[in-house]
């Protein structure tokens, strides 16, 4: 969460009296620490396009989608898809959203926290495939099995480059 910018002027708000405070370099204080610290949770709009890997996938399907960018190499990203149609791929392709400008994703690695395919729970993980795309894969090297409901949720760091 950014600092709240409250200006200050000066001991009694008149500009004259007291100690008199540059609020412009206070701003750059501000700017500095909100930089090293982090932003803020962005919700991520929905757009099929950004789900290549489940064919079919509706908004009402993706229960959550945010991105927050800690500094200039991590970025968090959660992931809640709930119902959608099951592929039968080796992995599910997702596109990383919110990818700060001239950055990539880089060897991410990170388990999934469910990993429902049609009714059983599966040991999952996610895994970079390219500079913007993540693969999500069974433990087990086996395909999704293409038939039920897919429900993945998910948490994860992505390292940028």
């Amino acid at each position: 969460m950014p600092i709240v910018r409250t200006p200050w002027i000066d001991d009694d708000g008149t500009g004259t009296t007291g100690t008199i405070i540059n609020n412009a370099e206070k701003q750059l204080l501000y700017t500095q620490i909100d930089e090293a610290i982090g932003g803020v949770w962005t919700p991520v709009p929905f757009n099929a396009a950004n789900f290549p890997g489940t064919p079919g996938i509706t908004a009402g399907q993706v229960l959550l989608n945010s991105v927050v960018v800690l500094n200039t190499y991590t970025m968090l990203w959660n992931l809640q898809i709930g119902g959608c149609p099951t592929p039968s791929t080796a992995g599910i392709l997702l596109l990383v959203p919110g990818l700060p400008a001239g950055r990539s994703a880089w060897h991410t690695f990170a388990p999934i926290s469910v990993a429902n395919d049609a009714g059983t729970e599966r040991k999952s993980y996610l895994s970079v495939v390219n500079a913007t795309s993540v693969n999500a894969v069974r433990a087990d090297g086996t395909p999704w099995s293409g038939t039920g409901a897919l429900y993945l949720y998910f948490s994860a760091a992505i390292a940028l480059y």
